[in-house]
């Protein structure tokens, strides 16, 4: 019994809800996916889900989604089975749910401040392959990418940039400001061959 809502000598009708009975070892997390994102949401796909407060962290799959858009808030209902074994998670719960849409260890991902956008291009700046030597020149180069997924933080590279290569971080926006100067009324360039 999770809820008594009832007490003793308490007159009740037959429609009266009295107890709440529930095991609390599995719980429904219900993700409410923006319209725009709905078509990324499928059966089965694993979810990480991280209370408000960032005290816990489960995973779970997608095991029900919505037929219909919630025509006030304009998301779809996505359920979630977590285990719960250890009683962590309490019930009405608030957090961020973020589904899995794939596994790739070999991605080039960045982070966010570090790709400048123009008007026409998405780019970064990597760091010349022979700054470290003594005598050559500190030189970055304008590199235009392709974006994949993203999150809060980081952005994934799918094309542009190699493993390995160095990318600034703080100060690009810096690079892009002085590029965009020496290049007024031309473009930054960086998009052309």
């Amino acid at each position: 019994i999770v809820a008594a809502e009832v007490v003793a000598g308490e007159v009740v009708a037959p429609a009266d809800a009295l107890f709440t009975v529930a095991d609390p070892s599995r719980m429904w997390l219900t993700l409410h996916v923006r319209q725009e994102d709905a078509r990324y949401v499928a059966p089965v796909q694993e979810v990480v889900f991280r209370t408000d407060t960032g005290a816990q962290r489960v995973a779970g799959r997608v095991s029900w989604i919505s037929p219909t858009i919630d025509p006030r808030t304009r998301t779809l209902e996505a359920r979630v089975v977590l285990d719960n074994g250890d009683g962590g998670l309490k019930d009405n719960t608030f957090g961020t749910g973020e589904i899995v849409l794939r596994r790739e260890p070999q991605a080039v991902v960045v982070p966010r401040v570090a790709v400048q956008t123009t008007s026409d291009a998405r780019f970064v700046f990597v760091r010349d392959r022979n700054y470290l030597q003594a005598d050559a020149p500190k030189v970055f180069h304008p590199r235009q990418v392709r974006l994949g997924a993203r999150d809060g933080e980081f952005v994934e590279l799918l094309a542009g940039v190699l493993p390995g290569e160095v990318v600034v971080t703080a100060g690009s926006n810096v690079l892009l400001s002085q590029l965009q100067r020496s290049n007024l009324g031309a473009g930054c360039g960086c998009h052309e061959n």
